[in-house]
């Protein structure tokens, strides 16, 4: 288009403003033009025949700065106006999800605090058997090493299938650094590949010392004085679990997804192992920073309101 202060209508896949792999063209549309309007339409709108995936539809004029931007949600009728700043700060790659105002002061509150990618004393990996690869490396005698393969793990809980790993052959090709920051430690594991249109999609478990881990599944090593139970906790709140799928745009639980997520390092006085899940989860909101009807927004999908609300004066009043 050589007209250098035309105006464009764009229909695009939803994933330009949302997925890792789009961030330089984003980048391109957002920051060296205008983006003055972007609506959202999910897969189930069916725009098109034969067309199965999210669409947007956004306007642009060329050479012109991006400064507000109006979101209109068709999923469910949400329209937000927000400064191009403001999403910048949050989102250095410029990911754009379409969740309501509320929503978006959450996703500011829990934004101030580290990264897991930012902590440590945590490591972020994928797991060290390529199931393919070093497929010689499994054994069914039983060495006392299990295998454990993404489909294992559910939330605080692994499966133990009789598969195991003959280690002289497996740790000959181990770097010694995984030797010797991971191997024989306790750490959280969780599946690699989650259907995007399941409801929980982030599910976390504590490994044994003995588990070799299979690279269907992303594990993390936390080491102290980090409390491990803590950080799985918020591994496994829904609180995570929201901020991961408002910019998840496939089955994927990249390792660089898990860096992204904020996390709190000091666990606080009321943490307790023996807590149920809904007063995890409420604990976990308010450390964050979240108020009461925060914390409903985030639970009340997974927990009847007023469980949420006699808890959280229980725990908190």
């Amino acid at each position: 288009i050589s007209n250098k202060c035309a105006t464009l209508g764009i229909i695009c896949p939803a994933t330009l403003f949302g997925d890792a792999s789009a961030s330089i063209l984003r980048g391109e549309i957002l920051e060296n033009n205008q983006v003055t309007f972007i609506e959202y339409f999910p897969e189930r709108s069916k725009l098109f025949e034969q067309i199965a995936q999210a669409t947007l539809i956004f306007v642009l004029n060329k050479n012109k700065v991006t400064d507000q931007i109006e979101l209109k949600n068709n999923a469910n009728g949400n329209t937000t106006h927000l400064d191009f700043k403001f999403i910048s700060k949050i989102f250095p790659n410029l990911e754009i999800p379409f969740i309501s105002n509320e929503e978006w002061k959450i996703l500011e509150k829990i934004s101030k605090f580290k990264k897991i990618g930012e902590i440590p004393k945590i490591r972020n990996r994928r797991g060290e058997l390529d199931l393919s690869i070093l497929k010689y490396c499994i054994s069914e005698k039983n060495t006392e090493y299990i295998l454990l393969r993404g489909i294992d793990v559910s939330e605080n809980h692994l499966n133990e299938r009789e598969e195991f790993v003959d280690m002289e052959k497996f740790l000959k090709v181990k770097s010694q650094e995984y030797q010797k920051k991971d191997f024989g430690k306790i750490r959280i594991v969780g599946q690699q590949i989650a259907n995007i249109d399941t409801t929980k999609r982030l599910k976390f478990a504590k490994t044994k010392p003995n588990y070799i881990l299979g690279n269907s599944c992303n594990y993390l090593t936390v080491d102290k004085p980090l409390d491990i139970d803590w950080i799985l906790s918020q591994l496994n709140s829904f609180l995570l679990n929201w901020r991961f799928k408002i910019t998840s745009s496939n089955n994927h639980v990249n390792n660089y997804e898990i860096d992204d997520l904020p996390l709190i390092g000091k666990k606080p006085p009321k943490f307790n192992v023996k807590l149920d899940s809904i007063q995890q989860n409420i604990l976990v909101c308010k450390s964050f920073g979240l108020d009461m009807i925060e914390t409903k927004i985030i639970l009340k999908d997974h927990f009847i309101e007023t469980e949420i609300d006699n808890n959280y004066k229980e725990m908190f009043n």
